[in-house]
């Protein structure tokens, strides 16, 4: 048997050829890693190019989360080799932390769940950045569509996180997705009136106003009578995409008055506001 000061010595010995061979195998870990990840950046950059030629449209937003995507990856895949370089065994590494995963499973539960709604949303394209949405109680404008997010401005000016695991699991009213919007304007007639006259008075007036679209026609219903009154709804269709809605309604609201008094027809409005709102009334 060697002594401890043998085989000290035989240590001591044998360290700068030790020292040198680690030194060396770092190198080759750390070469490896950075190779791998410029791979990686190859990837992202032409999955970019591939959503540029194939889906123009959403490029920016696809490309944020199949980038992070290929990016965890590589980074992962990266971090396998140098370690396998380095001579730990990886398949050992990950029984040993089973446990420890399992409990950080846990803990990201939601953080992963928002990640995949995210990744899903962006596929699915139920919405886009500019589309105006209501999701439960929450209706605005889509500012931004993350991997954990989607960010609403509301029409009273508040900044809206709204995890997407939730997005994903709510009913998302897009109320953006078609470009015609139907509006609504509610009046009361006096029953001692000419119905049949206000009536073709009221779709002349609409018919003119510029912003009002003529397929879908505007419509005149009688819905409620009274004893001295008849609850009447004008309805017209309006392109929100090329027309200020708020505009296109003090318009149709001047016309039908000024129509209104010009025939002699008393009237007395209820309420002005589209039939789906996402605008103010």
């Amino acid at each position: 048997m060697t002594s401890p000061h043998e085989q000290l010595q035989q240590f001591l010995a044998e360290l700068p050829a030790r020292a040198l061979a680690f030194v060396i195998q770092l190198a080759i870990a750390a070469a490896l890693f950075w190779i791998i990840l410029q791979v990686t950046r190859v990837l992202q950059r032409m999955a970019y190019d591939v959503l540029k030629r194939t889906r123009p449209d959403e490029c920016e937003v696809l490309n944020k989360a199949i980038g992070r995507i290929i990016y965890i990856a590589g980074v992962v895949l990266a971090a396998f080799a140098a370690l396998a370089v380095l001579g730990i065994n990886v398949s050992t590494l990950l029984a040993s932390l089973g446990i420890t995963s399992l409990v950080l499973g846990f803990a990201l539960k939601d953080t992963i769940e928002q990640a995949i709604s995210g990744t899903l949303l962006l596929f699915q394209r139920p919405f886009k950045v500019g589309d105006v949405i209501e999701i439960d109680t929450v209706e605005g404008v889509v500012t931004d569509v993350g991997i954990r997010t989607t960010d609403v401005r509301t029409f009273e000016g508040v900044h809206v996180l709204i995890p997407n695991n939730r997005v994903f699991q709510s009913v998302i009213r897009n109320k953006t997705h078609y470009v015609a919007r139907r509006f609504e304007i509610t009046l009361n007639i006096g029953t001692n009136n000419d119905l049949a006259g206000a009536h073709a008075a009221m779709l002349e007036a609409v018919k003119g106003v510029p912003g009002v679209l003529g397929e879908p026609a505007p419509t005149v219903a009688f819905e409620n009578f009274t004893d001295s009154a008849v609850r009447t709804a004008m309805r017209y269709w309006v392109d929100t995409t090329n027309t200020d809605p708020v505009a296109t309604r003090n318009a149709v609201t001047g016309a039908i008055t000024a129509t209104l008094a010009s025939a002699g027809i008393a009237s007395a409005y209820l309420a002005t506001r589209p039939a789906d709102p996402s605008l103010p009334g």
